[in-house]
């Protein structure tokens, strides 16, 4: 951006660092990226943020996929594909226009991998098993948005059930998350 002044920022967020799922590296890139435009008069599209933010989140975790900073500079429910040129980012106001209501979302405490590692491990993971589960994954992805789409709650937990599981499966998951998702389950 031009910027040679340095500027003390102090942060201040709800977000607890170091929560597996909450994506708080994220949110810190956006609002960084955000303040240090503003405060040196830059005007920034969201676009713009959002690619700098990537940037930031590629020094903290190596190559992460760019959907958590994405989600975080546009806000609301997205459709997020990484895709080799340019991502696609497709907002889905219209598709779902209404506020997901009776969502809670639980704090299972720290986790003991960084994100960074944790894209490492499910990267050691045998080709095959890693890759079906991942198009696992996408598959749920593509099926919650439709059930999102009409309102069908039941099919919704299921989803969030089998992507859990799938979590699970690569190792991905905590044994806090999995205490709540089976007290939810039960």
């Amino acid at each position: 951006l031009g910027i040679r002044a340095g500027a003390k920022l102090t942060l201040s967020s709800d977000i607890p660092p170091h929560v597996g799922g909450m994506g708080s590296s994220a949110a810190f890139s956006i609002v960084l990226t955000k303040a240090i435009a503003d405060l040196n008069g830059k005007k920034l599209s969201l676009e713009r943020i959002n690619d700098i933010a990537f940037g930031i989140e590629r020094l903290q975790h190596g190559n992460p996929s760019g959907g958590d900073n994405t989600t975080c500079c546009y806000g609301g429910l997205i459709w997020f594909q990484r895709q080799t040129n340019s991502n696609s980012i497709v907002p889905l106001k219209k598709e779902i226009p209404y506020e997901l209501e009776n969502f809670v979302l639980v704090n299972a405490g720290k986790r003991k991998k960084s994100t960074g590692e944790l894209i490492q491990h499910i990267r050691s993971l045998g080709t095959g098993y890693r890759d079906s589960r991942i198009k696992r994954l996408g598959a749920c992805a593509q099926e919650m948005r439709n059930a999102l789409g009409i309102r069908d709650f039941k099919k919704v937990a299921e989803l969030m059930n089998d992507a859990q599981k799938t979590l699970f499966e690569l190792g991905v998951s905590t044994a806090g998350i999995d205490k709540i998702a089976e007290a939810v389950r039960s």
